[in-house]
Formats: C-alpha cells, structure tokens, sequence
C-alpha cells in the first residue's frame, strides 16, 4: 500500500477523506508511528493483531509469558489465562 493509496482505504471504511489527509499531511503523528513500528519490530511483532500475556513483575512492568498472533477466537485467549491462572507463582 502507497501513501497515495490511503485517501481512498480511509474513504472505504467511512473516514471523513479531507480530516484524514489533513491529519496525515501534517505529520502530527508520524514521530509516535515511528517508534511504535520500532517497539514492534523490536518485540518481533510480524502480524495484526498480536497480544502479550504475561504476568506481574518485580518491577511493576509485565513480564511477557505468551504472545499470540493473529485473530484468534475466544477459546485460545481463555485457555492461555487459565493456564497462568492456575499454574503455581515462580
């Protein structure tokens, strides 16, 4: 997909098309896109959506046990927190 692309990708899924290009001409955003897609690249996301489940940390940050990618259903998210849930503190 090009920059010239995404007027009409917005128009298709309802985006007024004139605040979109303002937005994206202006460039307000385009620092934290960078450093999300870095954050990303970094955290080896590859796909959307991607989701990490973890749990507590010392620290007061999470400490990543499981990432999913990819739209899963309910069952797999379920399974996955039951799993941590139940299983014994480390």
């Amino acid at each position: 997909m090009t920059r010239e692309e995404l007027p009409g990708h917005a128009q298709a899924v309802g985006i007024d098309v004139a605040a979109f290009r303002q937005c994206l001409e202006s460039g307000k955003y385009t620092v934290r896109v960078h450093r999300d897609l870095a954050d990303g690249i970094r955290a080896s996301v590859n796909s959307t959506p991607s989701f990490f489940i973890g749990v507590p940390a010392p620290d007061q940050r999470m400490r990543v046990v499981r990432m999913v990618r990819g739209a899963q259903p309910f069952t797999a998210f379920k399974e996955i927190i039951d799993g941590l849930l139940n299983r014994s503190p480390s």
